[in-house]
């Protein structure tokens, strides 16, 4: 019974994590709790969490740029054609 409440439950706790992680939920944090093995790989967890986090938050933001750029882009190219058919 011990042994389940110091090393059993956290590393449930951890796994519960790495599933939500692991379905895209990048927000879920990993309790940290003392400081032995299982509380540095929860910080572990939870820094490399926070590391995917925010890759896939420039990863839209440039994704959302490219976007807009493309669209730009194309108004210009339709523009282009109007005044080409024009002369």
């Amino acid at each position: 019974w011990f042994l389940s409440g110091m090393i059993v439950t956290p590393i449930q706790k951890l796994q519960r994590v790495m599933r939500e992680l692991a379905a895209g939920n990048l927000s879920v944090r990993a309790d940290v709790e003392g400081d032995n093995e299982i509380a540095q790989l929860s910080k572990d967890v939870n820094q490399t969490a926070s590391q995917l986090y925010s890759i896939v938050d420039q990863l839209t933001r440039i994704s959302e740029e490219v976007a807009s750029a493309s669209t730009e882009l194309a108004a210009v190219m339709t523009q282009a054609e109007a005044n080409a058919q024009q002369e």
